[in-house]
């Protein structure tokens, strides 16, 4: 298996409260998992983030290496709870501080006390932020960007499992460039053509791919929130982010 594959978060583990919940937790191997788990989902928003804030790559890898290593012993997560708000405005407001005590001590010191966290590809992390845009966007709007990017990622891949569990993989290859409104490279005839379908099978078939999409996504960033109205509100950034 190769590293980038190795590290790449996985859709169906409960990667959002919940884990923040366990990472918490006294069970100590329950929360390495779990902390493993939240660093895989969240380690590029979080690269992308730090990476704004400085000049060479190595740095940012060491910082939210760092970052990820020292939530546990800064106990940081025993503050975590749900009722309070958004996961990833608690994140992002963790992980703030935590820059902000770093470069104050200004050590470049060991982290983790012994821990070894499985960091997502760093090649991948910087490749990743290499195209984004250079532009005056600040490391919040980059966070949010590499936050929606993965979150949406997250619920393509749900989706295509979903799929995949039927063994209907090239359908869903086949539909998914349809996910988004007026989307698609290719027309429905084409598609059907190519599924041995009708045009009228395809139409159908799109109208449910988006129906469960959008079901996914709800769901998701429920998991990522505490009440109905912020799911309409993050669901809103997650478009705004890609403006």
């Amino acid at each position: 298996m190769s590293e980038t594959a190795r590290h790449a978060p996985d859709p169906f583990l409960t990667t959002r409260w919940s884990i923040v919940l366990k990472a918490r937790s006294g069970q100590a191997a329950e929360a390495r998992r779990a902390l493993n788990d939240l660093c895989s989902a969240y380690w590029y928003p979080i690269y992308a983030y730090i990476r704004r804030t400085c000049d060479r790559p190595q740095d940012a890898e060491d910082l939210t290496q760092g970052y990820f290593a020292g939530l546990l012993e800064r106990q940081y997560l025993d503050q975590a709870d749900k009722s309070r708000g958004k996961l990833r405005a608690f994140l992002l407001t963790d992980v703030k501080l935590y820059l902000s005590n770093e470069r104050t001590r200004q050590t470049a010191a060991k982290r983790g006390g012994g821990r070894i966290i499985e960091s997502y590809d760093q090649a991948l992390a910087e490749q990743r932020y290499g195209v984004e845009p250079l532009d005056s966007n600040t490391p919040e709007q980059l966070f949010d960007r590499a936050w929606a990017a993965t979150l949406l990622q997250s619920v393509q891949d749900a989706l295509r499992h979903e799929f995949a569990t039927r063994g209907q993989t090239a359908v869903f290859d086949a539909l998914q460039q349809f996910i988004a409104w007026n989307a698609g490279d290719e027309s429905y005839a084409d598609v059907a053509a190519k599924l041995g379908k009708t045009v009228g099978d395809i139409k159908v078939s799109v109208h449910r791919l988006r129906k469960r999409y959008r079901a996914l996504l709800e769901q998701t960033v429920s998991d990522t929130v505490t009440t109905p109205d912020e799911v309409k509100q993050e669901i809103a950034m997650l478009a705004a982010a890609f403006s």
